[in-house]
């Protein structure tokens, strides 16, 4: 006689719980499918809770040059509202940065809404370099800010002094020669290639997770230096009469000698000499050159002695100021990269 099997009961029950089996979602499949990300998209679970896409809809700044940028605008409306007595035009300029920070917020919500599609895409991952660039242009005006005088002018020039003995930037003119000069001017301008070249590349090569990366550390140490110079203005040696009447500051060379004194002229800021920006650029776009391109970032490690070099050379810097700008570019890639290395396949 057979015997009947009697029905499985739902999950055993103990002491009035009844067990249930969980079912567990089918894991991705290695080549991708659903729920798998493409691969350059920056949506990642690896990131900062607070910087997680995702977490929350309203939370605008979500990855840290989001971060940096919202911060160092803010901040500089902060002061301009409560420290404008040495700015003049300082609301035109706090309505400036406060309508560029608006549409950074607008740029990020519309990446949000129609992710990955054109120009507002492209927009949104670049726009630190317009930040960058809108800072620079403004730090004549901001340099004054706090003090409303160059204050820390004459301790640089003093500590330049105590440590080398001489006044490096008067004591480099005896070498000036124009083929020197030329080839001087060659590492101070060819600088200026550093960020249009390496973010188009990766712009082109659709490498969002890598220029997102490299433009959270970018702008850290650009807008960190631009803070240095509000709270230590000092003036270059090629606008101190003393030092100029020496030969500090002019020097000849050729055509690229010219573009330089052309950019200068037109672009320079005048009280942001300490640390350099220049030398602190060129290290934070080596390292983060030497984490995306190892090859790059050796030919370009080659590179930044000579740029620092030059900016006493030519007269733009006091010795002292390459010096700070090399120790700000290490401790700003320190400070900044565990919370962004996530972007190209880090631990934090």
């Amino acid at each position: 006689m057979l015997k009947q099997k009697s029905p499985k009961a739902p999950g055993k029950r103990c002491l009035g719980i009844t067990a249930t089996k969980r079912i567990y979602p089918p894991p991705p499949k290695p080549g991708g499918g659903e729920g798998v990300p493409p691969r350059n998209d920056l949506r990642d679970s690896a990131a900062p809770p607070c910087l997680r896409p995702g977490t929350r809809r309203w939370y605008l700044m979500r990855y840290p040059m989001d971060v940096i940028c919202l911060s160092y605008l803010s901040a500089m409306i902060l002061l301009l509202l409560c420290c404008h007595r040495h700015v003049a035009n300082w609301s035109s300029l706090a309505l400036q940065f406060a309508l560029f920070a608006l549409g950074i917020c607008f740029l990020i919500l519309l990446d949000d809404k129609f992710p990955g599609r054109g120009i507002s895409s492209t927009a949104r991952l670049i726009y630190p370099v317009a930040v960058i660039a809108t800072g620079w242009g403004a730090l004549t005006q901001l340099v004054p800010l706090l003090y409303g005088s160059y204050w820390t002018t004459s301790w640089v020039i003093y500590t330049d002094r105590l440590l080398f003995g001489v006044y490096p930037t008067v004591w480099m003119v005896q070498y000036h020669r124009p083929w020197l000069d030329e080839l001087m001017n060659i590492f101070y301008s060819g600088y200026y290639l550093l960020m249009p070249g390496i973010v188009l590349t990766l712009l082109i090569s659709g490498k969002r997770r890598q220029l997102v990366y490299a433009l959270s550390l970018v702008s850290f140490t650009y807008l960190g230096n631009f803070v240095f110079f509000l709270l230590l203005p000092t003036l270059g040696p090629q606008l101190i009469p003393e030092i100029a009447k020496l030969g500090g500051g002019s020097y000849s060379g050729y055509w690229i000698a010219a573009a330089t004194r052309w950019i200068q002229s037109n672009g320079g800021a005048i009280g942001g000499a300490f640390p350099s920006s220049h030398v602190s650029g060129a290290v934070i776009w080596t390292l983060v050159a030497l984490d995306l391109n190892r090859p790059l970032g050796v030919c370009l490690a080659l590179l930044v002695p000579g740029i620092a070099v030059s900016t006493v050379y030519l007269g733009y810097h006091h010795a002292l100021d390459p010096l700070a700008g090399i120790l700000w570019g290490f401790l700003a890639y320190g400070l900044i990269k565990p919370s962004c290395y996530y972007l190209v396949g880090g631990k934090r």
